[in-house]
């Protein structure tokens, strides 16, 4: 692929080989950040500068109770560390495939840290997502909460580190859940700072297999967080937001990287959508 408009002299250009130009003209994004539309900080900066201001306030609510934003940076700090103990970097590609909770909002938030591109994909739609994605995104990395997805993984020759929140993985994988021997995780910026790529979104796939579009730090924290601002009208308190799609969905990525690291908010999510179990989410937690 080529770029007719570039902010950088090449593509960004992944360990494994893949390149993402940049498609925004100079000119657009250096008016857009006149106007402070798109923040000059990555998405775990900005992640950062939430839990360091208020680490008591509530950051996660899903099925297994809440984690504040002191306890959710912690967690991610320390998976962080078991990304760069195995190998993975500001260079790769992580793709995530795992549910609603605790476990994929640590991991993204984790490769965020790394300075590396995300790749989270939802559940269902079988194995075949998982060869095509990880594949065609030549993925570094990856965690994976399925016995079946984790057989594909270890067919695909680009995967240098394998992850699962399985208790028991098979061998050649290690699990999400381990502590991390020795000094703590400094985090690193992305290459090309906030407009480097952060985050692959991916479509239903519906026309034939899933499709990717890539988003920077800007995008996210930006466009994306400028969308959620004018829908809730941002008050004077931090937000509390129910997501009940899949955080790896395209909708879903108002959850961690827009709720969480741009803006703030509590985040609260349910493993599996069921209406009656909607509805008590918003009785109980008042989103």
């Amino acid at each position: 692929m080529t770029a007719t408009y570039t902010v950088r002299e090449a593509p960004w250009r992944s360990r494994n080989g893949l390149e993402l130009p940049d498609r925004v003209p100079r000119a657009d994004r250096e008016a857009w950040e006149a106007l402070g539309l798109c923040p000059d900080a990555d998405l775990f900066t900005l992640f950062r500068h939430h839990a360091l201001a208020s680490p008591d306030r509530e950051a996660l609510v899903d099925d297994r109770g809440t984690l504040t934003y002191g306890e959710l940076r912690a967690e991610v700090l320390r998976v962080a560390a078991l990304f760069a103990e195995a190998g993975l970097g500001a260079r790769d590609v992580i793709a995530l495939r795992l549910p609603n909770g605790r476990a994929a909002v640590v991991a993204e938030l984790a490769v965020y840290a790394l300075g590396a591109v995300a790749l989270p994909y939802p559940l269902g739609g079988g194995v075949r997502d998982t060869r095509t994605l990880l594949s065609r995104s030549r993925a570094g990395g990856v965690v994976l909460a399925d016995p079946g997805d984790l057989a594909v993984a270890a067919e695909l020759p680009l995967l240098r580190a394998v992850f699962t929140t399985l208790p028991t993985p098979p061998p050649g994988v290690r699990r999400l859940d381990r502590a991390v021997p020795g000094g703590a995780f400094r985090p690193a910026e992305p290459p090309a700072g906030a407009t480097a790529p952060a985050r692959l979104l991916v479509s239903s796939g519906s026309e034939a297999e899933p499709k990717m579009v890539a988003y920077s730090h800007q995008a996210m924290a930006g466009g994306r967080a400028a969308y959620v601002r004018a829908l809730a009208g941002f008050p004077a308190a931090p937000p509390r937001f129910l997501v009940l799609v899949p955080l790896a969905s395209s909708y879903g990525s108002l959850g961690v990287p827009v709720a969480l690291a741009a803006l703030g908010a509590t985040l609260v999510v349910r493993e599996r959508f069921d209406a009656r179990e909607a509805l008590r989410a918003i009785a109980d937690h008042r989103p």
